[in-house]
């Protein structure tokens, strides 16, 4: 608690000295020990929970703060908070993963996301077959199963090989009925990376749709 306490007293004295250098530039590493000091909670812990909540950073404790501020202080309505700030994420997540900024939407939370994208796909109404994996995020096994029993969909569950999926296994399970195709970048389980690129291009290749948990 003192730890935190004193990165809250910091953000207030506005003696943020990380910032400009944890952000690093596009194309060059981040230097990991500055981004290590900008969570208090990673001086004394090892966080390896992050798929279920994640510990707050410097920065994080400062836009809560101003978000305090701004609903005890400042104009009410939505539309004056943080505008500007919104359409720089958008851009940066956009030139991140190749997206433009109308393309990104802000959800609560990413099975809130993977919901909206089942939801507006129609994947109860087109049959067919999802592709996961036994190292995916519990959540999403959950909705996949879910309508998998209620008969609305074939489903695919890859197993790991050695705590590890196969892309060969991938490929056997995507075929010309495959609708989505569904991954967690890293696994929550054991921290397993996918190698998305791959997958990607074999569910595309047979007109499927990739849902990433990123």
């Amino acid at each position: 608690m003192k730890t935190v306490g004193a990165g809250a007293l910091a953000l207030r004295a506005g003696q943020n000295t990380t910032a400009a250098s944890s952000g690093g530039v596009m194309g060059v590493p981040p230097d990991f020990s500055v981004v290590r000091s900008e969570f208090p909670r990673a001086a004394k812990h090892l966080w390896l929970a992050a798929a279920e909540t994640h510990p707050f950073s410097v920065h994080t404790l400062r836009a809560l703060e101003e978000y305090s501020q701004y609903r005890a202080l400042g104009a009410l309505g939505r539309d004056g908070f943080t505008p500007a700030e919104q359409a720089e994420t958008k851009q940066m997540f956009g030139a991140l993963i190749n997206a433009s900024a109308e393309e990104i939407a802000f959800v609560l939370s990413t099975t809130d996301g993977e919901n909206l994208v089942v939801s507006g796909l129609g994947l109860a109404g087109l049959g067919g077959n999802v592709v996961i994996d036994n190292l995916h995020f519990a959540a999403s096994r959950y909705l996949y199963t879910a309508l998998a029993e209620a008969g609305h969909i074939d489903l695919r569950v890859v197993q790991h090989r050695d705590w590890q999926i196969d892309v060969a296994d991938m490929e056997r399970a995507i075929d010309s009925n495959t609708r989505l195709v569904s991954i967690a970048l890293v696994s929550n389980i054991n921290g397993y990376m996918h190698n998305v690129r791959a997958i990607s291009d074999i569910a595309h290749a047979h007109g499927a749709y990739v849902y990433a948990d990123i």
